[in-house]
């Protein structure tokens, strides 16, 4: 799955306990992997979007040098 141009992944962990995964690209470091903390899938979604709308939101954000 994609949003804002990012790749992203949720699995489900344990019977109603879903993760998700960023896969950012290679220069920037590591996937970064959410705690299984959702109740469903939709929901792991929604936080996942959340996560990578706030982390885009700060970089555009911070001064250039």
């Amino acid at each position: 799955m994609k949003h804002r141009g990012i790749e992203f992944d949720v699995e489900e962990e344990l019977p109603t306990k879903w993760r998700w995964k960023i896969y950012q690209k290679i220069e920037l470091g590591p996937k970064i992997i959410g705690d299984p903390e959702y109740p469903s899938r939709d929901a792991a979604i929604g936080a996942c979007s959340r996560k990578i709308n706030g982390d885009l939101d700060r970089e555009n954000e911070a001064p250039r040098p």
